[in-house]
């Protein structure tokens, strides 16, 4: 392996740093600070998915606008319509309405993505108010060790491709790494909570991760762009940083429901 494959280490190594700063912000002014994250990254998700698929700068800002006022809305709103799951994804999906009716092409798509977008928000933002912020930092634990695992296990090792097609730099033992670490963070959770469903929850959460950025990956390849922004350097964008806590969090909120 060449010293060459690392060169991007030093410079996602400070972007990480800078992103568990405002993380660490977020949790000290919780609930409120977190509360004002989790809708933070949904506008910057949002304006990079309607680049992404080509609306003008204008139609982005009318639909940031229309974001944020559904942002302004859901506090203020009865409680008993906040805690209804769908009342709440209804209303994060209000920016689609105005976004799919300026596409011009791959609506289907756009839609798809863009409402898995806002129910990976929504479960995480719900499970941090139902489930209280020690949940919520044990499922970002996971995604956080399962992508440093598969990140330096998959340029130790090496190996064959887990998803060539869609996502050609992850291999099948950097995705194995990812489900090892899942499986420490669920070890650890079921000896604080005392329960051993944490243990097959940790793995399937981590798997879910990864789904979460092959999913954003498999959307890019189709639209042929490499990053779904420039923001975050070393990373892309918003999305291609956090597409993994998406899928995390859609795992952890079905496996709510169901389990």
């Amino acid at each position: 392996m060449s010293a060459a494959s690392w060169d991007d280490l030093k410079l996602r190594s400070i972007s990480a740093a800078f992103q568990l700063l405002v993380a660490l912000i977020a949790i000290i002014f919780a609930p409120m600070g977190m509360l004002v994250l989790l809708w933070a990254l949904f506008l910057l998700m949002h304006w990079e998915l309607s680049a992404m698929f080509g609306l003008s700068r204008r139609n982005q800002f009318i639909a940031i606008g229309i974001a944020s006022f559904v942002g302004l809305i859901i506090p203020v709103i009865p409680e008993a319509v906040q805690s209804h799951i769908l009342a709440t994804f209804l209303l994060l999906s209000l920016p689609l309405v105005f976004s799919v009716s300026q596409t011009t092409e791959k609506r289907g798509l756009f839609v798809c993505y863009g409402l898995s977008m806002a129910f990976g928000v929504l479960s995480l933002w719900y499970i941090f108010t139902t489930l209280g912020l020690t949940i919520l930092l044990f499922l970002v634990a996971i995604v956080i060790l399962a992508d440093v695992a598969g990140y330096f296990v998959g340029k130790a090792v090496g190996g064959p491709k887990f998803w060539p097609a869609i996502s050609p730099k992850k291999t099948w033992s950097g995705t194995i790494a990812g489900w090892g670490a899942g499986l420490l963070v669920g070890i650890i959770a079921s000896w604080v909570f005392g329960t051993l469903w944490a243990i097959p929850a940790g793995i399937l959460i981590a798997f879910g991760g990864q789904m979460g950025d092959i999913a954003e990956s498999a959307v890019k390849r189709r639209l042929g762009i490499k990053d779904s922004s420039d923001l975050i350097p070393g990373h892309g964008g918003v999305l291609d940083r956090f597409d993994a806590l998406l899928g995390a969090g859609t795992t952890a909120m079905v496996l709510m429901i169901f389990v």
